[in-house]
């Protein structure tokens, strides 16, 4: 060939090469490899062509028909990179991550400072579950480049599941410093605070969730149980009905709702939910709920009616007992709640909780007699 044609060769290469990855960048990826596959008939051996081939069939997640490609330039070039990093994806996309690090490591190699794959390193051996090693990795990775999303969320990932969460926390937290809208870390992180109890933490992470998807039912969720944990039920009431509209069926959001409107004294409101809720299942709670309800409506008779239907579920619920004395004493006095409670103690023996439910009644008697006394002394 004279260097004429082959300048015009080169030429179309370059023409091909161009338009294949274009067409790449645009997902059209069965045209992209029509494109290559012309630069092949005219070049099989072009390292260009050859990688750009292997690239549109592995975008087009024929992973396996990919490699051949990707081998073929390494039988002429050991180190070349753009073949070892499309090789190494390949075997990723396959799931075959012992292949995966073979590649990666000879490519670091001779790019030992490149971030991206020794993050892909840690990923692959997080995926084989040898977490000191992927942290080894994903620390050089953090090390050349602080911000790398990549490993901080890998790291965080590694920790969350071991349940590790002030070093998830800590890298998290870095991640978000970066990447300040990624909306699963946020609940994530959000709920990581409510399980623990922080729920002041909690709450922001859930409102900058919320601010960048108001309909995100995880954050809803998170922001009304948080609300909750904290007392500020009338803030969570809200959200709990949001929720409820988005999981109708969901039994512990209805009575959560219930409680809540319960809390802020709605009980209208709440017996509509405690009864959606009893419409699912006999939930328990549902069932002590809308019980309370019913005593402040003065249906006693219905509410012990209640809890006696829990203490045929559970014969040993010893707070359907005391609930059934405190209604007992609200309809009858206490003398027929102290009554109600020794005949329980006879056939249960000696029970703390009942004891001290006595001792409380007696007590209030006592403490009314003293009053009594002072007042007409």
């Amino acid at each position: 060939m004279n260097d004429e044609k082959k300048t015009e060769l080169k030429k179309q290469i370059t023409e091909i090469s161009r338009r294949g990855y274009a067409l790449i960048r645009q997902g059209k990826h069965a045209e992209a490899q029509e494109a290559f596959r012309e630069g092949y008939a005219l070049a099989p051996k072009n390292n260009y062509i050859l990688i750009g081939l292997g690239d549109a069939i592995r975008k087009s997640k024929d992973f396996s028909g990919s490699i051949r490609y990707y081998e073929e330039v390494l039988g002429i070039d050991s180190k070349n990179r753009f073949a070892l990093l499309g090789l190494g994806d390949a075997y990723r996309g396959l799931h075959d991550f012992h292949k995966c690090l073979e590649v990666w490591k000879r490519y670091i190699d001779s790019n030992p400072d490149d971030p991206s794959i020794l993050t892909r390193i840690a990923d692959a051996y997080k995926k084989l579950h040898n977490r000191d090693l992927a942290i080894i990795f994903y620390q050089k990775a953090i090390k050349i480049k602080s911000d790398n999303k990549f490993a901080l969320m890998g790291l965080g990932d590694l920790y969350y599941k071991e349940g590790n969460h002030a070093m998830t926390i800590k890298y998290w937290k870095q991640l978000l410093e970066v990447e300040p809208k990624l909306i699963n870390i946020l609940t994530m992180m959000g709920n990581i605070f409510r399980k623990d109890h922080r729920f002041q933490e909690a709450t922001e992470y859930f409102r900058q969730a919320l601010e960048i998807n108001p309909r995100n039912s995880y954050a809803i969720y998170g922001m009304a149980d948080s609300l909750r944990g904290m007392g500020r039920c009338k803030e969570a009431v809200p959200y709990w009905i949001e929720i409820s509209k988005a999981d109708p069926d969901n039994q512990k959001v209805l009575t959560r709702a219930g409680d809540c409107l319960y809390s802020v004294a709605d009980y209208r409101k709440a017996e509509e939910y405690y009864t959606q809720a009893l419409r699912i299942s006999n939930d328990t709670f549902a069932i002590l709920g809308l019980s309370r309800i019913l005593r402040k409506k003065g249906a006693y008779d219905e509410a012990i009616s209640n809890y006696k239907g829990l203490l045929v579920q559970n014969p040993d619920d010893i707070r359907a007992v005391i609930q059934i004395s405190e209604t007992i004493e609200e309809r009858d006095g206490r003398e027929a709640a102290l009554s109600y409670l020794n005949n329980e103690i006879q056939q249960r023996g000696e029970n703390k909780q009942l004891i001290a439910a006595c001792n409380r009644l007696q007590i209030d008697d006592f403490k009314e007699g003293i009053d009594h006394l002072e007042k007409n002394g």
